[in-house]
């Protein structure tokens, strides 16, 4: 049941993003306030200090994610 709902919000939530950026840029309006809530999230997490602390430890969050993804999968 965790693998089927982690599979379903895998490839649904990237969609939908991917949907709101592109229909933001094909100049629909209705959906400014959520594409400008995920810019400033997008702006507010991926600054310079957080570039060069994931750079200086990215080896330690694989290591994280091959982690989580053999506790998930048993």
């Amino acid at each position: 049941m965790k693998a089927a709902i982690l599979i379903v919000l895998f490839f649904t939530l990237p969609g939908v993003i991917m949907g709101i950026v592109s229909s933001y840029r094909a100049g629909q309006r209705p959906h400014e306030p959520v594409f400008l809530r995920l810019k400033i999230f997008a702006q507010q997490i991926f600054n310079r200090r957080v570039y060069g602390h994931i750079k200086s430890y990215w080896m330690y969050y694989g290591m994280l994610v091959l982690f989580i993804a053999m506790a998930f999968s048993r």
